[in-house]
């Protein structure tokens, strides 16, 4: 197909589509009978067409209104529409005069009567409350974490939604004060001298320490796992100062603060050495104990433990010092070592130290008789066991001490009291230290206490004339004399269980012969007469 071909086809078609765009017109004007002005393709207008127009021009004229009247409505709409919407007050947050604690928080501030707050802390909405009728309101944020916190309040509409929000506030929390241990500070056992100073004290394991000298930071530190912390520092000035011990929190804030203490440095003479104390590598076990430092070669050095002196040793001519002592008191303590003149006075001092001193490893006491679970009947009860030799043991009974005894040699220890009543009793084995003090307990028996039945001893006297109330056999670290004080509660009636028992031997040979009262044998069987005869028997022999 050629290119005039094509362009007559698409004149064709516009042709067409012309027409069928023009035909309703044409159409419609021919169906109402009405012909054109021949000059201006006009409708002739009739007498009901010109009344008609007349009127619709009077209705506009009269539903138009004036540029100035338009005006004054659009502003009385407007009016309108601002009376819709509610003015409201934007909510507020008080900033806090003081530290805030976490625990025992409360936020408050001012908004719309009525209205809902909403308290978001770190991005996240923590709760919310209601502005009371005075345009107050407060919340209770004791569940926010210690820590820097970013904290700000919306205003809520009957929604639910935010119609204005208060600024966003830093604002510091500290750990509640009941859960911090306060820090102490140790007052030095000696003087401080200016230059290096080093200070010792107790806190929290594994929490932060600053020490301010004068209300100025002077050194931070941290508490080691058994609560102590020591902190080195540099003093220029001999003068008192004011210290005070903080503890931080993981950001830094403080949590706790020590009660300031006064500390004087005095000035050290620049001819002076000061002498050091060596800190121990190994630890160190109460009982004799050496330590070590260095000092002015020739010079006398006092060794102080708790501001105590406990000895002095001359510096070697190769600059060392060594001291053996003893400490007996296991736990923490501050060592200081002084420098002396001729005349025993203290020219300088090493800075305070810590020292630790262990508890001496201790046996633990056992109960060996009575065992776990036995029954008792109440009355006169013997305790057996074992334990570290020449340590003082405590019996107690149901919380309640009922003596001491010694540990034998040999790693024995009895001991006998009379417990009254019935029922379960618990009985705790103490080990003692030379002060008196438990170091070791051990595991708690219950025994059953019961009432003893009356017996009517039926059995006839044999040719000695003698019955026994109990044949008795002996059983290790069994004595004479304290089987006297079990059965006759008078210990120097053993003499009786003598003569009663070798009476036996002589017409019963499986009662022992006792030849030598300090000595029985386990198995040997001995003859428990009752008290008064055992009291006769005495009698009789004096």
């Amino acid at each position: 197909m050629n290119r005039f071909l094509v362009n007559d086809v698409i004149k064709l078609v516009v042709t067409i589509v012309l027409l069928l765009i023009l035909l309703p017109s044409v159409c419609a004007r021919f169906s109402t009978g009405v012909a054109e002005s021949p000059a201006t393709g006009e409708k002739p207008l009739t007498q009901e067409t010109e009344e008609a127009t007349a009127l619709a021009q009077t209705t506009e004229e009269a539903t138009t209104p004036s540029p100035s009247e338009a005006g004054e409505e659009a502003s009385a709409t407007q009016e309108v529409e601002n009376a819709g919407q509610i003015e409201r007050a934007v909510p507020t947050l008080d900033l806090p005069a003081g530290a805030l604690t976490a625990g025992s928080l409360t936020l408050s501030g001012t908004g719309e009567p009525g209205s809902q707050i909403e308290i978001v802390v770190d991005g996240q909405v923590i709760g919310t409350a209601t502005v009371a009728a005075n345009g107050r309101w407060s919340f209770d944020a004791s569940s926010i974490e210690p820590g820097e916190h970013q904290i700000s309040i919306n205003g809520l509409d009957a929604s639910g939604s935010a119609y204005a929000s208060s600024e966003v506030v830093t604002l510091p929390v500290a750990a509640s004060a009941v859960d911090v241990a306060i820090p102490t500070i140790d007052l030095p056992s000696a003087e401080l001298f200016t230059g290096s100073v080093t200070l010792l004290g107790t806190g929290e394991p594994a929490t932060g320490i600053e020490l301010r000298l004068n209300d100025e930071p002077f050194v931070r530190t941290t508490v080691d796992d058994a609560g102590l912390w020591a902190a080195t520092g540099t003093i220029d000035e001999p003068g008192e100062y004011e210290v005070v011990v903080n503890a931080l929190d993981e950001a830094g804030h403080v949590v706790a603060a020590s009660e300031p203490v006064v500390i004087p440095v005095v000035s050290l003479g620049s001819d002076v050495t000061p002498p050091t104390f060596d800190l121990p590598v190994a630890e160190l076990t109460s009982g004799e104990i050496t330590l070590t430092g260095t000092g002015e070669p020739g010079s006398e050095v006092e060794i102080v433990v708790d501001s105590d002196v406990v000895g002095t040793v001359t510096v070697g001519e190769d600059g060392f010092w060594s001291w053996t002592g003893s400490i007996d008191q296991p736990g923490n303590h501050q060592v200081v070592i002084n420098s002396l003149d001729a005349d025993g006075n203290v020219i300088a001092a090493s800075n305070p130290a810590p020292l630790t001193i262990a508890a001496p490893d201790v046996t633990v006491p056992a109960l060996i008789s009575p065992q776990a679970g036995d029954t008792l009947l109440a009355g006169r009860q013997t305790f057996r066991g074992t334990g570290e030799p020449e340590t003082e043991l405590e019996i107690v009974v149901d919380g309640e001490s009922m003596g001491t005894t010694t540990v034998r040699d040999n790693g024995a220890w009895s001991f006998a009291e009379t417990i009254d009543g019935t029922g379960e009793i618990e009985v705790v084995i103490n080990a003692l230290d030379a002060e008196g003090e438990v170091v070791a307990s051990s595991e708690a028996v219950t025994l059953i206490l019961t009432e003893p039945e009356e017996v009517i001893v039926e059995e006839e006297a044999d040719e000695t004339g003698l019955v026994c109330q109990e044949e008795y056999t002996v059983v290790a670290d069994d004595w004479l004399s304290k089987l006297a004080d079990k059965y006759f509660g008078d210990l120097f009636l053993y003499p009786a269980i003598v003569t009663a028992t070798n009476e036996k031997h002589a017409i019963d040979d499986t009662f022992a012969e006792i030849e030598n009262p300090d000595v029985i044998e386990p198995g040997w069987k001995v003859c428990i007469v009752e008290t008064e005869v055992a009291e006769s028997l005495i009698e009789e022999e004096n």
